[in-house]
């Protein structure tokens, strides 16, 4: 998918990947990165057990908003297959004066390389070069991994009784 500007992240182990913008064109790429997730590490993202990326959740993924919005998947450049996704970083924004939302899935075989706190802190980048004042996200208590990433840079986390989630605010410079 040439075209699509890029940028790169270094992970712990030394590999560097590519992010680029995300079209309705990868459909199927968001479908394979799922097929290579585990069930747990699915529900851990979409807050919910799911059984693939599949139909209209993959369509929806697909189709972002590039004025307002903010998708980046990381790929290896090496490999000639810019649409083999590894990770995907998510920045939705609300017109209603809500905070953006993001959100972030590293497939399963990836994890532990610091891709999730590298796709974070480029979505909080881009969101503070913009002058947003916040974002927010929800994640299952549970998930460790996610909690570790949000401390590292920064968020705050509320947990919200009888939803069985817990908020994330990051409060951003500006």
């Amino acid at each position: 998918m040439t075209g699509l500007s890029t940028s790169a992240i270094v992970l712990k182990d030394g590999h560097v990947l590519r992010l680029r913008a995300i079209s309705p064109a990868d459909q199927l790429a968001l479908i394979e990165m799922g097929r290579r997730s585990t069930g747990q590490d699915l529900r851990l993202r979409f807050l919910r057990p799911i059984r693939a990326v599949e139909g209209n959740l993959s369509k929806r993924l697909s189709q972002v908003d590039q004025l307002h919005d903010y998708v980046r998947a990381a790929f290896d450049p090496l490999s000639g297959k810019d649409s083999e996704f590894f990770g995907v970083g998510r920045l939705i924004h609300h017109e209603d004066g809500k905070p953006g939302e993001f959100a972030i899935m590293v497939r399963s075989d990836m994890q532990s390389l610091g891709m999730g706190h590298c796709l974070m802190e480029n979505l909080l980048r881009w969101a503070a070069e913009r002058g947003w004042h916040h974002i927010e996200g929800f994640m299952l208590p549970e998930n460790l991994r996610m909690m570790r990433i949000v401390e590292k840079c920064g968020g705050l986390l509320e947990p919200i009784s009888n939803a069985g989630v817990i908020r994330v605010l990051f409060k951003l410079p500006g």
